[in-house]
């Protein structure tokens, strides 16, 4: 099937990095086809974005945002397209001329809701050389990666900076969840949620991005205010998203040893973390009911399915 797929490129303040990684992302699209277009998702920039694609780039469509909502902009925009399918890229990925016509094959495949490529980066953290099998610790969900390079299979997330995914799916499960607002952990919590509807996400290593480190993010927040959101996200995602007995006694079990080592080590970031979850947990437990209302598949069959790499029983619904 010839899928027709938007490039969508998200932007805020980017000029530097839309001149640096814009040709190669125009090019990926011309390499496979021309029933693609490229997309830049402006987050209302302030810098000359706007008028530098539309004077360089007179191919690429600008789709301006009134205000600056980061990642979450992507709703929005994934909802005016059309296409079969969108690419979300950040505008700090580089990509190789033919990562595109990977990730799409995927989608030959119903049950499909996401794909996403091997990204490379000068930051360890941000290195997927292969599928991501899960593993919770303590009850927090951990990736699980052994940085080595492995074939394709079925992975459990698709990274929120360069992923494809199935539009028509992707709008119905309500696009990226506001509860994980202003950063981390919406690309998990969409492709968990993919996977507790029934549906699988697919990693390909013949596509290749280069992620040089979340640029973006570090520009935005210190080290500190990075690691408190961020761990903050990781609770919300426990306490949102999983059902397993198992999985909850750990995390109510080590959540007070992380709390009480983190106060006598006068550590302010995790402390931050931990109140700022507490003062949105009724947010949480919200979306929680909402999250868990259509799941098909349990905690255990998701691991287990990820990392065998095996067909999901049960029906996918959106």
């Amino acid at each position: 099937m010839n899928r027709t797929c938007a490039i969508l490129v998200l932007n805020y303040n980017g000029r530097a990095l839309l001149e640096e990684n814009l040709p190669g992302v125009v090019a990926a699209a011309r390499y496979a086809g021309a029933r693609h277009d490229v997309i830049v998702v402006d987050n209302a920039s302030a810098d000359d974005s706007v008028p530098f694609v539309q004077a360089r780039f007179p191919d690429v469509k600008v789709m301006r945002m009134a205000q600056n909502r980061r990642l979450f902009s992507y709703n929005d925009a994934v909802r005016a397209c059309s296409h079969d399918c969108v690419i979300l890229l950040n505008n700090d990925i580089r990509v190789q001329p033919d990562f595109i016509p990977p990730l799409l094959e995927g989608f030959n495949d119903p049950a499909v809701f996401a794909t996403t490529p091997k990204v490379l980066s000068d930051n360890p953290v941000e290195v997927y050389l292969e599928p991501c099998p899960g593993v919770f610790h303590q009850g927090l969900l951990g990736t699980g990666r052994t940085g080595q390079p492995a074939g394709p299979g079925q992975t459990l997330l698709a990274h929120g900076g360069a992923s494809a995914y199935d539009r028509e799916k992707f709008v119905a499960m309500g696009g990226f969840d506001m509860t994980y607002w202003p950063e981390y952990y919406q690309d998990v919590a969409i492709s968990y949620l993919a996977w507790m509807r029934g549906y699988k996400i697919l990693f390909d290593p013949r596509s290749v991005v280069f992620h040089p480190g979340g640029m973006t993010l570090k520009r935005m927040y210190s080290s500190g205010a990075r690691r408190r959101i961020h761990e903050r996200m990781a609770l919300t995602f426990v306490l949102q998203n999983v059902s397993d007995p198992g999985i909850l006694f750990q995390f109510f079990l080590w959540t007070p040893v992380r709390l009480l080592k983190a106060v006598g080590t006068g550590d302010t970031y995790a402390l931050g973390a931990y109140w700022d979850t507490m003062y949105r947990l009724p947010q949480i437990l919200h979306s929680r009911r909402a999250v868990q209302k259509n799941r098909r598949l349990s905690d255990r069959l998701i691991l287990n399915a990820v990392r065998q790499a095996r067909p999901v029983k049960g029906t996918a619904h959106a």
